[in-house]
């Protein structure tokens, strides 16, 4: 066993205790509430490193967290998962899987680097999926998820604040390294904080997600008060908190879905979630292709200063470089070691690699993109086809809501960040069969036969 990180004995520790921790939280609280606070908990405070092990996938925060809850979920939940019933959905986390097993045999890497991949994608994709199947799949499930997505942003909004005004160490005094160099988190003449994930960038959109659920809860008056305080407090103190991460992106998204929210409830429809899946889908699209330059975002940039139009156009031009490698190997990919990479004549890498989907692209082809997509979106589509938008607004639903939004802006996001967090393919897979409970009005949530039951009665905010 190789550590991956030149950390303190206290990365094994978390690490390899957080599986018999989880197997604990199972034993004192509810299944799905150990679940949730597993995942959330695990991806706020675990050290972002890992250990490479002898003919396993590296054990890593997402490793201990799901190897966690799975395992607990077989000793102390068993009868959820031998109720657990597929759904046609579950075929684009599974292809997603099962695609670099065939991109490393197409590109002569051996049956053994394509089994390798295969087991770190199901660990790190397939999982995730399976345990928001698992535990989140109906509307008292997403509101839970939601609520836990607020609750981990006022738990983390100390820890933000803290490295905002004193510099982003506390992963290094805790865990003895620092996951990214020092330099990166200096922004605008303060600190963009990291606390335990990893980079800045990833840190600010998780909290602008978690400002996000707590705006769409009081927005929708699903929730009132906070610790006494009124919600819009605890939102204000989040938006700001995320104001202050200095990510003008993640601010961005987490105003893009403010703003999607407040068009669903007051013209009750579902657009603003389907116009950006239908961006994000577009983008991938014409960008993959070919067809379409993305100079234009460059010069829409330019509002932001130069600064921000010098570092898009970076990505830009790099991203169209590596789509045209990417095309070489279209239906498959290049498979892993650097091969959809570009480089010079020395064989030196040259290229910047930003966006999820280009690495997508490059490393898996069309067939891993489409599954890629296909998980995040899969179940976006499904449930605007099931659910008219005339009863999104609707408090049982909302929180159903805003887990579309925050799946779909994180699918935005991903195009030009490479911002992985576990949490977000836990509410795509959540989303993918999505159930109506019981509710508290007396209006229920009507849905399309056959796909959503309805019903109306008083057990659902029991949470």
């Amino acid at each position: 066993m190789q550590a991956t990180h030149s950390g303190n004995p206290l990365v094994g520790i978390a690490l390899f205790g957080w599986v018999p921790f989880v197997l604990l939280l199972f034993t004192m609280l509810p299944p799905r509430r150990a679940a949730l606070i597993a995942f959330l908990a695990g991806s706020m405070f675990l050290p972002s490193g890992g250990f490479k092990i002898h003919a396993f996938p590296e054990y890593n925060k997402t490793t201990a967290i799901c190897v966690g809850i799975l395992l607990s979920a077989l000793i102390f939940d068993t009868g959820r998962i031998t109720r657990f019933k597929p759904h046609w959905l579950d075929l684009f986390p599974i292809m997603y899987c099962v695609t670099p097993f065939f991109s490393s045999l197409s590109n002569n890497l051996g049956a053994y680097d394509g089994v390798s991949a295969l087991t770190g994608s199901v660990i790190s994709w397939l999982f995730p999926y399976f345990i928001g199947r698992l535990y989140f799949s109906d509307l008292q499930g997403m509101r839970e998820l939601i609520l836990g997505f607020f609750i981990a942003g006022m738990v983390y909004m100390p820890f933000c604040l803290f490295e905002i005004r004193m510099s982003p160490h506390l992963h290094y005094w805790i865990y003895g390294f620092s996951p990214t160099a020092f330099v990166h988190h200096i922004r605008s003449g303060g600190y963009r904080p990291v606390v335990f994930m990893g980079t800045g960038l990833r840190l600010t959109l998780f909290m602008g997600f978690t400002t996000l659920s707590g705006f769409g809860l009081w927005f929708s008056k699903v929730k009132t008060s906070f610790l006494g305080l009124p919600l819009w407090v605890s939102v204000f103190a989040l938006a700001l908190t995320t104001l202050l991460c200095k990510s003008v992106g993640a601010f961005i998204l987490m105003l893009v879905g403010m703003g999607s929210l407040v068009i669903i409830k007051h013209l009750r429809t579902s657009a603003p979630v389907a116009l950006l899946a239908c961006a994000a889908v577009a983008y991938i699209v014409f960008r993959g292709s070919g067809l379409w330059s993305g100079m234009e975002l460059v010069d829409m940039a330019s509002i932001f200063g130069p600064e921000r139009e010098g570092s898009l156009r970076v990505r830009i031009v790099n991203e169209t470089a590596l789509a045209e490698r990417a095309r070489e190997r279209l239906l498959l990919g290049w498979g892993g070691w650097g091969d959809s990479r570009i480089k010079d004549e020395h064989g030196r890498d040259i290229s910047i690699t930003d966006g999820f989907w280009i690495i997508v692209f490059g490393t898996r082809g069309t067939l891993g993109l489409i599954a890629f997509a296909g998980t995040i979106l899969g179940p976006v589509f499904l449930v605007i086809y099931q659910v008219s938008g005339r009863y999104w607004a609707h408090p049982a639903m909302m929180p159903a809501v805003i887990a579309l939004l925050i799946i779909c802006l994180w699918l935005v996001d991903s195009i030009t960040n490479a911002m992985y967090n576990p949490i977000y393919i836990v509410t795509a897979g959540g989303l993918a069969s999505l159930k109506a409970v019981k509710v508290t009005q007396r209006q229920s949530v009507k849905v399309r036969p056959k796909t959503l039951e309805t019903a109306a009665a008083s057990a659902a905010d029991k949470t």
